[in-house]
């Protein structure tokens, strides 16, 4: 394995542009990808917000 290898990631997310009948179609679709978004935001707050304080001062709360 490579230095290259071992830093690759995989995605967060995946989209796919289909050219077809002089329309451009995505998917998942601006709404889909949207509500995926967001969803990913809300867990990612959830789990910062269920962090303790490693401080003590009142303004981080």
């Amino acid at each position: 394995m490579t230095s290259l290898e071992s830093t690759l990631r995989p995605p967060s997310f995946l989209a796919e542009l289909i050219l077809q009948n002089g329309k451009l179609i995505t998917i998942p679709t601006e709404d889909q990808f949207a509500n995926g978004l967001s969803n990913l935001m809300t867990k990612y707050q959830e789990t910062m917000l269920s962090v303790n304080n490693l401080v003590t001062d009142c303004y981080f709360d």
